[in-house]
């Protein structure tokens, strides 16, 4: 098991959550807060009704994300990854607004 570093102590555990946030938009901030509140270095966000497939930084945090590609913006998912892990992803792909 790989050693993480958060807040400068060394911890052998990966904390990961889940939200169902029914549009990032205009939520991106507070997701970001929530995840350093909980000390989380992966979240995975569902119903992010984002349009197509794309990456982004928020507030130090990589936000990777899948949605549709054309007619009403709906579904969606998203995963935001820790200043921690972010140099660990490789590589992603959108497959469709469900799986990434």
């Amino acid at each position: 098991m790989a050693t993480l570093e958060q807040d400068g102590a060394k911890s052998k555990y990966l904390r990961m959550g889940i939200w169902n946030v029914r549009s990032i938009r205009c939520k991106e901030e507070e997701a970001v807060r929530e995840m350093k509140k909980y000390r989380l270095d992966i979240l995975g966000v569902s119903e992010a009704h984002l349009r197509g497939c794309g990456e982004k930084e928020v507030d130090g945090v990589e936000m990777v994300y899948s949605g549709v590609t054309e007619g009403r913006v709906k579904g969606g998912v998203a995963v935001l990854i820790s200043e921690n892990l972010k140099v660990c992803a490789k590589e992603w792909r959108c497959v469709n607004e469900k799986f990434m």
